[in-house]
């Protein structure tokens, strides 16, 4: 008796064992959890029909801890920060945009941009703190002259659909991904405006811990990615 309920502790730790192998465990920002990843994870999970994905959502700042904590295997970032032992490899480039409400004052930047002095004169809707787009946004504007102390700041969201929803009732304007509004866009809710002074683009990323290193069904997971976007 003692035997066979050794057998049975046995089996099944190797049958726990054998679907924690066979688990993904990840974790992404907004944009690439939302709006980046969905096609591909479908795609994975039609071709390795064996892995299991298990994947929660978070800011930047969060999953680039969790990584670093050994928490995930693999996180999708929307912007390199720095955390302890981790690889960060770009897989993505993402525009962004100036997203306002329907309304003719805007409709003429639509052929020549908007000019970002034209910020200090607007109401501005922007992410959280540790939110890769508002890292990446900062940065640029910092870079092109203007000072965030004279921006009008009405509301801080972690929300992208709210902050779609909130722009396109003229609570403000926004800087967004412009993959996230191509829906409103396309329903005529906001208009996506271009930079005049040029594109603001930035790398999403890939991100693991290289000491605790990804396991076999995420390294699988990972090249999968890789290759899918090389070919885009």
């Amino acid at each position: 008796q003692m035997l066979g309920l050794e057998h049975q502790i046995i089996r099944e730790f190797k049958d726990r064992d054998s679907r924690h192998r066979n688990t993904i465990v990840a974790g992404a920002s907004t944009v690439p959890g939302q709006y980046i990843l969905p096609q591909i994870l479908s795609l994975f999970c039609n071709t390795y029909q064996e892995y299991r994905l298990d994947i929660t959502e978070s800011d930047s700042l969060e999953v680039v801890e969790r990584v670093a904590r050994g928490e995930i295997e693999v996180g999708f970032t929307g912007t390199k920060l720095a955390g302890e032992n981790c690889v960060f490899e770009p897989f993505y480039v993402d525009n962004l945009a100036i997203v306002t409400p329907v309304e003719s004052r805007y409709e003429s930047y639509l052929e020549h941009g908007f000019p970002l002095e034209q910020l200090y004169q607007e109401r501005l809707i922007v992410r959280e703190e540790g939110s890769g787009t508002r890292k990446e946004t900062e940065a640029y504007l910092a870079a092109a002259g203007i000072h965030p102390e004279r921006l009008n700041i009405v509301a801080t969201m972690s929300n992208q659909e709210t902050i779609k929803k909130s722009v396109s009732t003229g609570m403000g304007i926004a800087i967004m991904s412009s993959v996230s509004v191509e829906d409103y866009v396309r329903q005529n809710r906001i208009l996506r405006l271009p930079i005049r002074e040029g594109e603001l683009s930035r790398n999403l990323y890939m991100v693991w811990n290289k000491t605790s290193k990804p396991g076999t069904a995420a390294k699988i997971f990972i090249q999968f990615v890789r290759d899918w976007y090389e070919h885009l």
